[in-house]
């Protein structure tokens, strides 16, 4: 089960989402390091502990100056992050520097959050693979409570650099799978609200994540409101239909017409389908065209899901966890 935030640290860190800061406890303030000498340093602290080329740091950080402009940008930039590395008064930052090499080297205890991101996801991800369910084990709980907490933005959000930009992308889809494996956990331990609230916010994150929609439309039936899955159905139906033209995924329909069938009353409050353009069963769908509206595709999901509902009724946040998968099996 995740264990909740927990409150502040001690320990020196560096925060990549979001604005890039530092935490040092020697340091009342952030480090004094203002300007293009700030991305420098963020992306020795990125690459903590390797080796990277004068050349290359100082072509991707100055691409629009010529060599021997950019050259000297570098050396002024690892002037100032020297000097304000010797204010902390610590070993555990230093920045070593010879004629084609820099390395800032960082005590194995000094926290950086991407790195603990990064970390964690591919554990849980190693923990959970082939569809088994484990609780994430505490330290990885606590971990990702911290690094993805409410307040998390992006990757260095405001800066626009192209190492910047191509990071951002691959830390939003850490971040995405993060918040996942957060609800997931939450759902299995029967924390359904605290698995509702990770779900919203992936969901508004990539609101076209559809295994993301069915696992919210699955926590609102384990929560006893059906009607708010099915609305949360009938709302990303219409955004599909307004924003892409198309109909949700068939396994996606098969969950709405298993809640739907399991709910009379829900059912009298839902729109009439066969005057829905948007909500037409997939044996009517408006798309006839799409591979996975063909005959026999959303009967064979709705068999599937109704066998898998069948088996599992006695643990129904078991079902959570399949209803991520492309399939419902």
């Amino acid at each position: 089960m995740v264990a909740d935030r927990q409150e502040g640290s001690s320990l020196p860190c560096f925060r990549f989402l979001g604005e890039f800061r530092t935490q040092w406890p020697a340091a009342p303030r952030d480090l004094p390091i203002l300007g293009k000498a700030r991305e420098v340093f963020a992306f020795l602290a990125f690459n903590a502990n390797k080796e990277v080329r004068r050349a290359t740091l100082s072509n991707l950080i100055w691409a629009d100056h010529t060599d021997h402009r950019s050259r000297a940008n570098l050396n002024t930039a690892l002037w100032r992050i020297n000097r304000a590395l010797k204010t902390l008064g610590t070993d555990d930052l230093r920045l070593h520097m010879n004629g084609t090499q820099l390395k800032l080297s960082v005590a194995p205890h000094v926290f950086i959050d991407v790195v603990a991101l990064e970390a964690s996801v591919r554990q849980a991800a190693e923990l959970c693979k082939d569809g088994h369910k484990v609780s994430l084990p505490p330290g990885i709980g606590r971990t990702l409570v911290d690094v993805l907490a409410d307040d998390c933005e992006g990757f260095l959000e405001g800066w626009s650099s192209e190492w910047v930009l191509i990071e951002r992308e691959r830390f939003f889809n850490l971040q995405i799978r993060g918040l996942a494996f957060l609800m997931q956990d939450l759902a299995e331990s029967r924390r359904i609200e605290e698995a509702l609230e990770y779900g919203r916010r992936i969901l508004r994150m990539d609101p076209m994540r559809e295994c993301v929609q069915r696992q919210v439309m699955w926590l609102h039936v384990l929560n006893g409101h059906q009607g708010n899955a099915i609305r949360q159905y009938l709302d990303y139906a219409r955004t599909l239909q307004t924003e892409l033209g198309v109909s949700p995924m068939p396994e996606t329909r098969a969950l709405y017409e298993f809640i739907i069938a399991q709910n009379p009353d829900a059912k009298a409050g839902a729109p009439e389908r066969r005057k829905s353009g948007v909500l037409f069963p997939p044996a009517q769908d408006p798309h006839p065209d799409r591979t996975d509206a063909e005959p026999g595709v959303y009967d064979v999901e709705l068999t599937r899901l109704r066998s898998l509902m069948t088996r599992l009724d006695s643990h129904r946040q078991s079902v959570f966890s399949a209803l991520a998968r492309g399939g419902v099996s």
